[in-house]
C-alpha cells in the first residue's frame, strides 16, 4: 500500500510515465532506430522482423526473421522479453519499470556474440539529456497502429497455437495404429545404440518402402505430458515433425520416464547421442532435438528438478562458416542456469575433423565406447 506520507513518485519513475508510459512496446517504436542500428550490427533487418514478434520471451527465427544478406537466411534468431526493474523511493514504496530487451543472434562464423537492446539503458541515456536541461521529444504512439499490431500479433500466436494442437491431436491418433518397435531400429543401429527400443516408447509403420519409419514419443517439459511425434525416416535419412507441430519445449527422455529431483540428468541435442549417454552411464538423457531447443529444456528441468546436476553434453559445430552452434548454445545456458550445471565437449583429432565429426555417437564411433565413458565421466 503506499505511503501516504509520499504522494509523488520518485522523479525517474515519473519521467517514464510521462514520456513512455511505463510500456515497453511503446519503447520499441521510440527506439527504433536505435534497435535497428543493434539489429544491423549482426545483419538481422529489424523493420521487416519487427510484426513478427512479441515481448513474450520466446525465440523467433526462420521465416519470421529476416537477415540483410542472402547467407543470412536460417542462422538468424530473435528473443525479445519484457523485462522490469524495481525502484524505491525514501519511504520504501516500491515502483516497477517495464522495458523492452532484446537478443540479435546471427550464427555465421563472423558474427562473434550476440547483440542486445536494452531498453533500460536507452530511457536512461534520455533521463540524464533532460536533467541537463535538454529537451526530450515525447513519442505519441498511433493508438489504432499499436492495437492493430497487436491484435495481429495475438491472432497469429493464436492460429499458430491451434496448429499445434492439431499436430499434437493426430500424433495422437497415430499411436493407435503405429506399432511398438520391438527389434532394432535401421538409424539407431547405424548410430550405436540399436538397443534404445529397450528403453524408449518407439514406434513404426509397418511399410517395406522408402516410407518407413521410426517415431519417437515426445514429452513437453511444460506440462510433462505428450507433446508430438518425430519421424526419422531411415533409407530417406530425414528427421520430420507433422507440419504445425513446434518441437519448442518438447524432449526426448532416455528411458522413458520423467526424471527425480536430485539425480543427475544429461541434456543433449540428438535422440541418438542421448540414447549413446545413457548406454555409457546408465544416468537419465535427455535429447532436446535442436540447439535453440536446449535452452528451454534445461529451463524447465531446473525449475522441476531444482537439486539436479544437469550436464551438457555439446555439439562441436566447428565447421563451415557459422559460429560453433552447439558450443555456443550449451555455454549461454551454462551461464545463465542456477544450480549445479556442467558442460562436456567431445573434441576430435584431424582424421575425424576432416569427416566432420561433432558428437557423442561419432566421438564414440571413432574412439569406442571406454573413451565414450571416460568422456562422460562427472567430477564427484
Amino acid at each position: 500500500m503506499p505511503n501516504p506520507n509520499q504522494l509523488l513518485p520518485p522523479p525517474f519513475y515519473t519521467f517514464i510515465l510521462t514520456y513512455y508510459s511505463n510500456n515497453a512496446y511503446v519503447m520499441l517504436d521510440k527506439f527504433r532506430y536505435e534497435i535497428s542500428d543493434i539489429a544491423n550490427q549482426v545483419s538481422i533487418d529489424w523493420d521487416s522482423s519487427r510484426s513478427n514478434l512479441s515481448l513474450d520471451g520466446l525465440l523467433v527465427k526462420g521465416s519470421k526473421v529476416f537477415g540483410l544478406e542472402k547467407a543470412d537466411k536460417g542462422r538468424v534468431s530473435i528473443l525479445a522479453k519484457e523485462a522490469s526493474f524495481d525502484i524505491t523511493d525514501e519511504s520504501g514504496n516500491s515502483f516497477t519499470i517495464k522495458f523492452p530487451l532484446i537478443r540479435f543472434n546471427n550464427f555465421r562464423k563472423h558474427f562473434s556474440e550476440p547483440l542486445w537492446f536494452n531498453g533500460l539503458d536507452s530511457i536512461k541515456r534520455e533521463y540524464q539529456t533532460y536533467k541537463s536541461g535538454n529537451r526530450i521529444a515525447r513519442y505519441k504512439p498511433d493508438p489504432n497502429a499499436a492495437k492493430d499490431r497487436e491484435a495481429a500479433i495475438k491472432k497469429s500466436l493464436e492460429i499458430e497455437s491451434e496448429l499445434v494442437k492439431n499436430a499434437i491431436k493426430k500424433d495422437k491418433s497415430w499411436l493407435y495404429f503405429l506399432k511398438p518397435l520391438k527389434t532394432a531400429c535401421p538409424y539407431f543401429y547405424s548410430k550405436g545404440v540399436a538397443e534404445i527400443y529397450l528403453w524408449c516408447d518407439l514406434y513404426y509403420n509397418d511399410t517395406k518402402d522408402d516410407n518407413y519409419f521410426t517415431a519417437l514419443k515426445l514429452v513437453s517439459v511444460k506440462t510433462w505430458e505428450f507433446s508430438g511425434l518425430q519421424r526419422i525416416y531411415p533409407i530417406q535419412n530425414k528427421k520430420l515433425f507433422r507440419k504445425g507441430l513446434n518441437p519448442s519445449f518438447s524432449a526426448f527422455f532416455v528411458p522413458s520416464r520423467l526424471p527425480i529431483d536430485g539425480e543427475d540428468i544429461y541434456v543433449l541435442e540428438a535422440p541418438a547421442d542421448a540414447g549413446m549417454s545413457f548406454k555409457l552411464t546408465g544416468v537419465l538423457s535427455v535429447a532436446a532435438l535442436m540447439a535453440d531447443n536446449i535452452a528451454n529444456v534445461v529451463l524447465y528441468l531446473r525449475l522441476s528438478f531444482p537439486n539436479s546436476r544437469i550436464i551438457l553434453v555439446a555439439d562441436n559445430d566447428q565447421y563451415g562458416d557459422s559460429l560453433n552452434k552447439g558450443v555456443d548454445v550449451c555455454e549461454n545456458v551454462l551461464r545463465n542456469t542456477e544450480g549445479p550445471m556442467e558442460m562436456i565437449i567431445p573434441s576430435f583429432e584431424d582424421a575425424e575433423k576432416k569427416l566432420e565429426y561433432k558428437d557423442l555417437t561419432d566421438f564414440v564411433k571413432a574412439y569406442g565406447e571406454a573413451k565414450g565413458q571416460e568422456l562422460l565421466r562427472l567430477s564427484d
